[in-house]
């Protein structure tokens, strides 16, 4: 979403996709991140990000992304908790050292 002129550019970009291709995960991820980083709507981003990883839980990112979403929407510890234990059994690596990871390379600040 980088590439666009502005996140409603990048919103629309990523809702033209999906109406071309309803299992385009990636443009589900976007559209979820860009979605909450534009309206702060996080039902929606969450429901577009559980939708990328339903198609495809393979991709690290969007288990990140959703991480990070459930940090910053929700104050249940409970979603987190699933998402680590998900993370885990697929990637045999926790979801916070991948969180410093990616943070240090996009240079996010997390909270801890």
């Amino acid at each position: 979403f980088r590439y666009y002129n502005s996140s409603r550019d990048a919103l629309e970009f990523y809702n033209q996709a999906l109406r071309v291709d309803e299992e385009n995960s990636k443009a589900y991820a976007n559209l979820g991140i860009v979605g909450y980083l534009l309206n702060k709507n996080c039902s929606d981003s969450q429901r577009n990000l559980q939708k990328a990883i339903q198609l495809n839980p393979g991709q690290k990112q969007y288990y990140l992304s959703l991480y990070f979403l459930n940090k910053e929407c929700t104050g249940s510890k409970e979603p987190l908790n699933d998402l680590k234990t998900k993370y885990y059994l697929l990637f045999n690596l926790t979801i916070e050292e991948d969180m410093e990871r990616f943070s240090r390379e996009y240079k996010i600040p997390i909270d801890k």
